[in-house]
Parts: structure tokens; C-alpha cells; sequence
């Protein structure tokens, strides 16, 4: 959509690690006065959206667009490089009608000192395809001239004369069960094997989806090899269990799980239970989901734009077509990841990887040891423990951040809560720059933190090397996990009942256990390595697709230069 703009801007600091920090990015702490007519004040300014110029902008703003404008998720930083993309993009896409949300002007403090005034606005982009967009602008007073713009964020709200993706009710016809409904599964004889759209995987990304395709009246196809929906989270081991909470976890429309039926910390079953209601209330079950599916093979056609994909349906072959393929596989791939030691072959106990584990419960009276401390690992070693396990050790190879289970709820609960709709929460924690939210979450998180530090020392004191002032951010969008949200087995560590080896890493099997680089050695009967996954989706798309597909996909996860998400939730262009 905007060719010179999609250099990324010159004003950037240069690349490096890890972006996040190295952006022209603050939290602004100037003081706001409450006797303000901050309606007024953020009224004036959405009224100028269209005749913005650079002056307009503090020092350190920033604008992220979501899809409205660039087509993409873009950031831009400065008011120069702001500016420039910004009239021409309104320009480019006929942007017009800029409206303030009327009640939306606020004031937002947080715990570090922070504070800005923000409202919410609408307003209209009649290039085709013609939408309407949403977006929220954070002023920041100045000293000199008024106020000034700290942020600015624009979203895309709904394709004009197309159906809300929020909003779905099932038509007449489906709801009393008509059998003009287009079927597409396998036992119907008006079997489709032709779709606009196919979704590889059947878990929470593929579901949502598939339910926001459905909103849109478009021709779609789910596949997944599991047997049954849900099973991606009935068959994981038997403590399973979210650490976010259950606002957290709903799919698009209503609440997926309701407070009334629902526990606050959703384990396995209740999220298989909860998919599978959706799904069933959605009426999509037979009609547009295909389990017990493997994918063969794939590849694109580039005369008929049209991609071919042949699958075996429970051991029968079939070829479908689609113009689009959406990935839902999961971010990691498929292999699963084995530190390796010498001497395997001597060690006479149990070896598995958490891929493969279910429970400790027959393991009551052994020694157990763990490898790895994030958020699985914890979960086994607090399973080992309950189980009765005569000594549980968990073998840390490096700092752990660790966040507890109540500061991150604190946090989550100013916009995931029951009186907020999901999709503006989304929408609020979402549509700002990574940037940003990095800092916002800091500033809390990290208050937090400083104000129980014992909790933190009685874990360094058990040896367990401890990172209490970490980043979530860089967590989620480069390392993939790798921290732990305390639940409670932090406490076990810090009392003395799970032990910790931190200060040498294992070399080789012993018969009896593990030895380490320090000479040490540690008894086990059983050996878990929690130690997660390699590669990534190029991996499952090199398996489908073939390599040629995988290198044009491009890049997944990671950031980039302006700190987005690279090949996540965004085309990928023709593979």
C-alpha cells in the first residue's frame, strides 16, 4: 500500500539482539492535573487527526497501525517519520470522518509514575476494500505548547457491507437444521472438496479462525489429526493446567468460559470440554472440521491461484483446493529437544521427555530428577512431589524468570476481566506497539516485585538462580517461554522440599543417575527433560509444502526492526 514508506524509517536506532530495547521508546512521567476537560482537550485533537503535523508529536511518540491503513501491523517512530507515513496513508486509503468515542477520555496512571490521557476514536477508509477503522490516541502534556502526541494506534474495525467478525448468530436455516446448509464432511454425497480458505489445526488459533471465517459467510475447511476437538489439550499430561487466567482463554464471541461453570485457572479438561461446546454451539462440527485428517502434501498453482492440498481422512485419500492456507500448527516445531550427555546406555532407570509424560503417579518412593525450569518443568516436579517421590531435583541451566501467578492476574484483570467484551480487551492490549507494552508491563510487574522481596531471596537461597525484574515481553516474542509463572511450586523450592542443582550442568549418565562438569553426581531413578522444542513453523511448513514454500514463507517469530512479530497473524504473500 505505501511503497516508499515501507522502508523502515532512518530515524531507528540500529538492530541488534534484541530490538525492544534499542527503539526511541519511554513511558512519559509528567504530571497531569486532574481539573482538566480532558473531553475538550481529546476532542481538539481527534478533530485534527487530518491536519496533524510534526510539531504535533512528543519527542519519543510512536504510531502502530493494526491492518487499517499499511495493510499490515507497522510501527513508526518520530514525529517526522509519523507524519510523513501518516498523510500519506490518509491520503492514499481516502481516510475521513475522524470521531471521538464519546465517554472514552481518560486519565491512566501506573504504579512506576507514568500517566497520559487517552480516547478512544472511529473513523473511515474508503479505498477498497472500504472499511471502518478504530483507533486511540495518548497525549502527554508539554511544557511549551499544550499537549503533545505520546501514541497513537489504529486499528481495522470491519470491511464496509461485510458481516462484523465479532459478532456471530447462526442463520434460520442452520439453527432449525436445513439441510441446504453446504456440507462438506465426509459421509455427505454433496461433499465439497473446494474452499476459500483451509485451516491446518484445530486448536485455539485454528477455532478462532474458523468462527471468524463462518462470521464472514466465507467458505472454509478445518483439519486436524486429533479424534476428537479439544484433544489437543485432553492429551497432554495430567496436571495440565492454564497459569492465566480464565478471561484469558475464551474464543471470539461470547464467553467461551463462563465464571458460573468455569474455574478461575482452567486445567485440561475444562479448555477440551470448552472447545468442544463451542464448536458444537457454532454448528460447525461436521459441516467444516475434518478430524483424524493428516496433510500429505501440499503445493501452490500459480495459473489457477489456487493452492492443492492431499490429505488422508481417516486413512482415505482426498485432494482439496483452497485460495488460502492458514497455518495453526503452533509456534515451535515439531522435534522435540534432548540435551544430549555421554552414556546413555549405562543409566538402568527412566528416560523421558515431557512430550511424552502424563503423570509421576507410579513413580511414588524413586528419585526423581527434572531437567529444565520453566513453566512445564515446575509442573513436573510439583507432580513428582505430590506423587510421593523419595528426592525431586530440578537441574536449572541458567536464570529463570519468575513471575508470580498473583502479579500477573493483577495486571491481566484491568482489561481481562467479566464486565469488559473480549474483543475490545483484545483490542486494548493488543493494538499498541510491543514497544510499549513492554514498558507498561515493567513498570508494573517490576513494582510488584520490589514490594515482596523475601519471596524472591528464600529461592535464591535454595540455589535456585532467580531473575525477579525480567521481561515477559522478550520472554514471549524472542526466547518462546523459558520463564515461570508461579503457581506455587516456587514455594516447595524455597522451603527445601524440591531441590535444585544451578551451579554445573550434566555431562554424562551414570547407572545410578546423572553426573556433572563440577564432578557431582545425583540419584535417579527417573529422568524428565523438560526441555521443550526445535525449530519452528518453517519446519512444518517445509514438511507440507517443501522447502522452495518454506524459504519464500520467510522468517517466523523474532521481531523485527521496528519490533513487530515476524510471519505471525499476517499474510505471508503467495508461497
Amino acid at each position: 500500500m505505501l511503497a516508499d514508506v515501507q522502508n523502515r524509517a532512518s530515524t531507528q536506532a540500529p538492530l541488534h539482539s534484541y530490538v525492544l530495547e534499542s527503539l526511541p521508546v519511554a513511558l512519559p512521567h509528567g504530571s497531569i492535573n486532574n481539573d482538566q476537560d480532558f473531553d475538550k482537550i481529546t476532542r481538539d485533537f481527534v478533530n485534527r487527526l487530518s491536519s496533524l503535523d510534526a510539531s504535533d508529536f512528543a519527542k519519543t511518540a510512536t504510531w502502530r497501525d493494526s491492518m487499517a491503513l499499511t495493510g499490515t501491523f507497522r510501527t513508526f517512530f518520530s514525529g517526522y517519520s509519523i507524519i510523513t507515513a501518516w498523510k500519506k496513508l490518509c491520503h492514499d486509503q481516502h481516510v475521513r470522518d475522524f470521531a471521538s468515542t464519546g465517554g472514552s477520555a481518560r486519565v491512566i496512571r501506573t504504579p512506576g509514575g507514568a500517566s497520559w490521557v487517552t480516547v478512544d476514536f472511529t473513523f473511515l477508509a474508503e479505498r477498497e476494500p472500504a472499511r471502518t477503522c478504530v483507533g486511540s490516541l495518548y497525549l502527554v502534556p508539554d511544557s511549551e505548547n499544550g499537549w503533545k502526541i505520546w501514541m497513537l494506534t489504529t486499528v481495522i474495525d470491519q470491511l464496509s457491507g461485510h458481516p462484523n467478525v465479532d459478532r456471530y448468530s447462526p442463520r434460520r436455516d442452520e439453527v432449525n437444521g436445513n439441510q441446504n446448509v453446504p456440507q462438506h464432511h465426509l459421509n455427505s454425497e454433496k461433499m465439497s472438496t473446494d474452499f476459500d480458505a483451509v485451516i491446518i489445526g484445530a486448536g485455539q488459533a485454528g477455532l478462532a479462525v474458523a468462527g471468524r471465517l463462518k462470521a464472514l459467510g466465507v467458505s472454509y475447511l478445518v483439519v486436524d489429526q486429533m479424534e476428537e476437538i479439544g484433544d489437543n489439550w485432553s492429551t497432554r499430561y495430567r496436571s495440565t493446567r492454564l497459569h492465566t487466567p480464565r478471561e484469558f482463554a475464551h474464543l471470539p464471541f461470547e464467553r467461551t468460559f463462563q465464571a458460573s461453570e468455569y474455574q478461575e485457572y482452567l486445567d485440561k479438561n475444562d479448555l477440551a470440554r470448552g472447545f468442544r461446546e463451542w464448536v458444537k454451539k457454532l454448528l460447525i462440527l461436521t459441516q467444516n472440521i475434518w478430524l483424524s485428517t493428516r496433510i500429505i502434501s501440499g503445493q501452490w498453482f500459480q495459473d489457477s491461484n489456487v493452492y492443492q492440498v492431499d490429505l488422508s481422512v481417516n486413512g482415505r485419500p482426498v485432494s482439496i483446493s483452497s485460495s488460502h492456507v492458514v497455518l495453526a500448527t503452533g509456534g515451535y516445531g515439531p522435534q522435540i529437544f534432548y540435551p544430549q550427555y555421554e552414556d546413555r546406555e549405562k543409566f538402568i532407570g527412566t528416560v523421558i521427555h515431557t512430550q511424552g509424560y502424563k503423570d509421576a503417579m507410579d513413580w511414588k518412593g524413586k528419585k526423581g530428577i527434572v531437567i529444565g525450569t520453566a513453566n512445564t518443568a515446575h509442573d513436573v516436579a510439583q507432580d513428582m512431589f505430590t506423587a510421593g517421590l523419595s528426592s525431586v531435583t530440578m537441574v536449572q541451566r541458567g536464570q529463570t524468570y519468575v513471575l508470580p501467578v498473583q502479579h500477573f492476574k493483577a495486571f491481566s484483570d484491568f482489561t481481562y476481566n467479566s464486565h469488559i467484551p473480549t474483543d475490545k480487551a483484545d483490542r486494548m492490549s493488543y493494538s499498541n506497539p510491543w514497544s510499549i507494552s513492554r514498558l507498561y508491563l515493567q513498570d508494573f510487574l517490576h513494582n510488584l516485585a520490589a514490594k515482596e522481596p523475601q519471596r524472591f531471596d528464600d529461592l535464591a537461597n535454595s540455589g535456585f538462580k532467580v531473575e525477579r525484574h525480567g521481561d515477559l515481553t522478550y520472554q514471549l516474542t524472542v526466547r518462546r517461554g523459558g520463564h515461570y509463572i508461579d503457581v506455587g511450586t516456587s514455594e516447595k523450592i524455597s522451603e527445601g522440599l524440591i531441590k535444585v542443582k544451578s551451579d554445573s550442568l550434566p555431562v554424562k549418565y551414570t547407572e545410578t543417575g546423572l553426573l556433572f562438569a563440577d564432578g557431582s553426581h545425583i540419584s535417579a531413578d527417573v529422568i524428565v527433560f523438560a526441555t521443550g522444542f526445535s525449530g519452528n513453523l518453517r519446519d512444518t511448513v517445509e514438511e507440507l509444502f517443501g522447502p522452495e514454500v518454506a524459504t519464500r514463507g520467510g522468517i517466523f517469530w523474532g521481531l523485527d526492526e521496528e519490533g513487530e512479530l515476524k510471519g505471525a497473524f499476517k499474510p505471508l504473500g503467495r508461497l
